[in-house]
């Protein structure tokens, strides 16, 4: 009788962790779309710290630096991208993304997801991911622009932008 109890009380806290985690990794380009979907999902929960966390870091810009590939100017930004200037960046984001929402009354928790597709572009040698992330919420369809890039087989988010319908 007290095991099923406590397995009962385990799985009514339990089920709502598991299904509102974020995966650590993503592996294909397309995934991308449900990865930032899961991000935003959660912007009337975390702090903008919570937020900087599922982005590219400092460290993943050097990882890329050193692909040769790229045009030596621009790897030269990339290992000089220092932990303050990405956050303030990613900071603002993060306050632009809720602002926007905000003025068309999006309940992020609400939001359901539609659609993503994506493009390749390439710059100085460097593909970077540019992609449109379709939600709805309330019978309203809306666009949010998702840049990421590929960094060691997994894809990073760099930057999310909230452009309305």
């Amino acid at each position: 009788m007290f095991h099923k109890k406590f397995l009962k009380i385990m799985l009514f806290f339990l089920i709502p962790i598991c299904s509102i985690s974020i995966a650590k990794e993503v592996n294909k380009a397309i995934d991308m779309g449900k990865y930032t979907f899961g991000v935003i999902k959660r912007l009337n929960e975390e702090t903008s710290e919570e937020y900087l966390k599922h982005f590219i870091t400092p460290e993943d810009y050097r990882t890329l630096a050193e692909n040769e590939k790229i045009d030596i100017s621009l790897r030269n930004q990339m290992s000089s991208s220092t932990k303050d200037y990405l956050n303030n960046f990613l900071y603002k984001s993060y306050h632009q993304v809720k602002k926007s929402g905000k003025k068309v009354n999006i309940n992020w928790n609400k939001i359901k997801y539609k659609d993503y597709t994506y493009l390749i572009e390439n710059h100085k040698g460097l593909d970077s991911y540019v992609g449109t992330l379709y939600i709805t919420y309330k019978d309203k369809e809306y666009k949010i622009e998702v840049s990421s890039l590929l960094i060691d087989n997994s894809f990073k988010l760099v930057n999310i932008s909230f452009f309305g319908n």
